[in-house]
């Protein structure tokens, strides 16, 4: 029998759940900020879909109770501000968690709500992990096996980054052909910030990255991209809408900077976003990204 709890206060969690197969299984959401986490006790296989406002007090909760005999399943992605590392990074470090896995879409929670036919990436170096994973979904959901947790979500908090460029640019010069090339110069910075980061061309190249840094940046529903426009149009209105909303490309973005340090003028799509978005500089300068 197996016996899934979600973890998530979100449609995203709802969504997750209409995936599953149920025959021989239960399947509850918790909502992590109100209900009782000795129901943990009871489930030997968690999914973490949490926002990432509600994150470290998440993994915090979760430090209280031994889970080396659970499967863990995280979706939800970020960095940790003191220690500039992944959730995945910090799950399996610290909380000592041996059975864990990072999945990553394209897969919009709207979309997944209708059974829609789309694929995830779940990535684990524990094969079980991997295999498990696979057989939990039902058949329209195609899984992609990748090894390198910290990578995938790494590269899944980028592109929330750059889908705020892809807000700004958009709002300025609403066509395709200007949103394409912005994605494509975009996306090929990432991989050039994974390799120096990670040193291997290997880490690079998670089947579907491409799919889901793509469906997020060309989004205009997605809340990053929304921001995106706003910062362009107008600041006020842009932090209001932060006060609304949570835009993990946002909260995210400050800590990416500063780990980067000096080196983020390296990246310069990144770090035009960071100016025009925390330094004041004018929108219209992210057009420097077409400057040979």
């Amino acid at each position: 029998m197996k016996k899934i709890l979600i973890l998530g206060n979100g449609v995203y969690a709802n969504a997750i759940a209409k995936n599953i197969k149920t025959d021989n299984t239960i399947i509850k959401i918790f909502d992590p900020v109100t209900d009782d986490y000795e129901e943990i006790k009871e489930y030997n296989i968690i999914f973490i879909l949490v926002g990432s406002k509600y994150m470290e007090d998440v993994l915090y909760r979760l430090s209280l109770y031994n889970l080396n005999n659970k499967t863990i399943y995280t979706g939800s992605k970020g960095l940790i501000d003191k220690d500039t590392i992944t959730y995945s990074s910090y799950i399996k470090n610290n909380l000592k968690v041996k059975k864990h896995g990072y999945f990553a879409g394209p897969s919009f929670a709207k979309d997944l709500e209708t059974n829609c036919y789309t694929s995830f990436t779940i990535a684990s170096k524990n094969i079980k992990v991997r295999k498990l994973f696979k057989e939990l979904f039902k058949e329209n959901i195609h899984v992609n096996e990748y090894k390198y947790e910290d990578v995938l979500e790494l590269q899944s908090t980028l592109k929330n980054i750059y889908a705020i460029g892809s807000g700004i640019i958009y709002s300025m010069y609403p066509n395709s052909s200007t949103l394409a090339s912005f994605i494509s110069m975009a996306y090929s910075e990432e991989i050039i910030l994974i390799k120096d980061l990670y040193h291997s061309k290997e880490h690079s190249y998670p089947k579907d990255h491409l799919g889901d840094f793509y469906m997020t940046s060309a989004a205009m529903q997605s809340r990053n991209f929304t921001l995106g426009s706003l910062i362009s149009k107008n600041k006020e209105k842009a932090l209001k809408y932060l006060e609304e909303n949570t835009c993990e490309g946002y909260e995210n973005l400050t800590i990416i900077a500063k780990y980067l340090d000096k080196e983020l003028k390296n990246y310069k799509i990144l770090n035009l976003i960071y100016e025009i978005t925390f330094k004041n500089k004018e929108p219209k300068e992210i057009l420097n990204i077409y400057k040979n």
